[in-house]
């Protein structure tokens, strides 16, 4: 069995370059794709990814729409699904953010890495550091 693990994520695309992140598979999938969505709700890109190994799967995204267009710099959604075993899953994924600040935590609380537009986010949050 798949555990459906899968959340939607907010990632932010920079004013040039690419949206980078990965998605964990916990077993080998076809046709996996990731879409895309913008604030309002419009699916602007699908990424196909095809048959992929578990583990992590890296991706990025140029910015570009379905016909090409560069859509504006902001926060989009991310969300990544693959078949296993003719099923349609949906699976977490993680986003490469830079950090602009850290603020050590008092109290008993722990760093907090500012990544800009999408604010704050706890260390405990953070799966691999570049």
């Amino acid at each position: 069995a798949m555990p459906g693990g899968g959340a939607d994520l907010l990632s932010t695309l920079p004013p040039e370059g690419l949206m980078k992140g990965s998605v964990e598979l916990p077993n080998a999938v076809g046709n996996m794709h990731i879409t895309i969505t913008n604030p309002v709700g419009e699916i602007v890109k699908t990424i196909q990814v095809g048959q992929q190994d578990a583990g992590n799967v890296r991706y990025g995204w140029d910015g570009s729409d379905d016909s090409g267009q560069r859509v504006p710099s902001g926060i989009y959604k991310v969300t990544a699904e693959a078949t296993f075993n003719g099923q349609s899953y949906s699976f977490a994924t993680s986003a490469e953010s830079a950090v602009e600040s850290v603020t050590i935590g008092r109290n008993g609380q722990g760093m907090v890495l500012n990544i800009g537009a999408l604010g704050a986010v706890d260390l405990s949050q953070v799966k691999q550091i570049f």
